[in-house]
Order: structure tokens, then C-alpha cells, then sequence
């Protein structure tokens, strides 16, 4: 599992922009440690940042946003699918180490143009990902990542 997660990846986790995201820190909503230029946060950092109300308020905004857009976007070029994963009864480090398996895997860039979604609700112990993206590339995805659990 990584040691820590750029300010990129939890932009793709959290489908909020890497802006909004150096908008919050500079708030005071949440706090990394920057090393040579480099925001980087820990799994501790990013529990706190998912935990944050307000923050967490955006992050829902943009994941319902995923499943309206496929759904709105009646002309598709390409064909394409929207996938909701849950998974149940996953305790906090599997969560963890499920959420650093699906972003190394996308960050490999090799899964087509995907959109992608990841939560973990400690309550309810649920990890969601959604994806949007080409058939093909979703698939592929989902066997890679079932193969690495």
C-alpha cells in the first residue's frame, strides 16, 4: 500500500479539483505535509479530509454528478457503461488497501477515459466505486483489480 497520496490522487478520489482541494488547505479545512513543492497526505490525512462535513458535502455533489451526466448524455460516441461496485463488510485497512489498489490501477492510465468514484462509509462498512467509462476499459479494470485483492 502507498506510504502517502499527491494531491492528484486525492483529486481523483475525491473528483474535486486539485484548485479546490489547495482552496481548502489554504481554509484550514485540511492538512497535508508539502516536501519539496509536493503536497503529500497520508491515509490518516485523507480518513480526516473524507470525515469533513463541508467537504465531504462536495465530494457526494460530484459523485451523484457522475451517474446524472452518463445518465443526461444521451449521444454517446463510444460504447459505454456506469458501474456501481459495492463491497460490504470491509474493515478499515481493506478499505484502505482497496482505495490504493483501484488508484494505482488508474493512474496507469491504461483503462481508457474512465471517471471513477471511491468512498468508504465506516458506519455501514461499504466501500463504493463508480465508474463511467468504455465498456472495454471498465471491464478490464474490474478483472484487474478482482485479480490483486
Amino acid at each position: 500500500m502507498k506510504e502517502f497520496f499527491t494531491i492528484d490522487d486525492l483529486a481523483t478520489m475525491t473528483m474535486l479539483s486539485t484548485r479546490t482541494l489547495r482552496n481548502y488547505i489554504k481554509q484550514g479545512f485540511f492538512d497535508g505535509e508539502k516536501i519539496d513543492g509536493v503536497w503529500k497526505f497520508t491515509t490518516e490525512d485523507i480518513d480526516r479530509i473524507l470525515k469533513n462535513d463541508f467537504i465531504n458535502q462536495s465530494i457526494q455533489s460530484k459523485k451523484n454528478g457522475i451517474v446524472y451526466e452518463y445518465m443526461a448524455n444521451d449521444i454517446k460516441l463510444v460504447n459505454t457503461v456506469c458501474s456501481i461496485y459495492d463491497y460490504n463488510n470491509i474493515g478499515n485497512e481493506e478499505a484502505k488497501r482497496m482505495c490504493s489498489i483501484i488508484m494505482d490501477l488508474i493512474n496507469t492510465n491504461q483503462y481508457d477515459s474512465l471517471k471513477f468514484s471511491y468512498s468508504y462509509n465506516q458506519k455501514t462498512k461499504m466501500v463504493r466505486i463508480i465508474l463511467t467509462g468504455t465498456t472495454n476499459g471498465i471491464y478490464n479494470l474490474m478483472n484487474t483489480f478482482s485479480e490483486k485483492l
